[in-house]
């Protein structure tokens, strides 16, 4: 049997499985794949008369020009310094979240918990950045209205440079922590009963017993 006549029977065995599988790959080749011409592009001074294969090979002569500019280096520090705060914070809280839904007793409100923190991870970018611009507009948005309940007078809080700091990190937080709580809670789930038994026979607490085995 040839490897071709193989390959077709497995196809027509497990053709639903691949069907189920298509979106994946077709995800992961346009996301993943697709990209890396740009990173070779880069390296190039493009011509699209010329072509892909036709443009000039010129090194980091586009990374020297972008370089040369005082926003790079700010755009750089700050994207570092983010990412640095993003995960040293979601780590935390997501940890810290997990310990917490691990204690929940009814199963019920444990499943509907974990479903109410994974929702905010798949809601789009675009759909996050509209919310927060309806938090954040001038005319409607909520955060003036209740400045103005108080008695201050209505700012344009989106384009107010010391508030982006605080709400990019909030929402990047909102958006992600739930998630990786959930990932952390599977990892606390596989720890033995056998240990929390043994603690609790020691004398452990329930702070304690979080803090020395989960």
């Amino acid at each position: 049997m040839s490897v071709v006549t193989k390959i077709g029977r497995h196809l027509r065995k497990y053709y639903v499985l691949h069907l189920m599988a298509l979106p994946a790959v077709v995800a992961v080749l346009v996301f993943s794949y697709a990209p890396k011409y740009g990173a070779i592009v880069a390296f190039q001074d493009i011509n699209f008369s010329k072509g892909f294969f036709g443009s000039p090979f010129i090194g980091f002569k586009n990374f020297e020009f972008l370089f040369k500019t005082t926003d790079a280096w700010i755009i750089t520090r700050n994207t570092v310094l983010y990412n640095i705060v993003f995960i040293l914070l979601n780590t935390s809280l997501a940890v810290l979240l997990a310990i917490i839904l691990n204690e929940v007793r009814s199963k019920r409100l444990a499943k509907s918990l974990q479903t109410d923190y994974m929702m905010p991870h798949f809601l789009s970018i675009t759909a996050v950045s509209m919310m927060v611009l309806a938090f954040l507009s001038t005319a409607s948005g909520a955060v003036s209205q209740v400045w103005e309940t108080i008695g201050r007078e209505r700012r344009n809080w989106y384009t107010t440079r010391s508030v982006w700091p605080g709400t990019l990190i909030f929402v990047n937080s909102w958006k992600n922590v739930g998630y990786s709580s959930i990932i952390y809670l599977a990892s606390i789930a596989g720890i033995s009963q056998e240990y929390y038994e043994a603690a609790m026979i020691d004398g452990a607490t329930r702070p304690q017993q979080a803090f020395y085995i989960t």
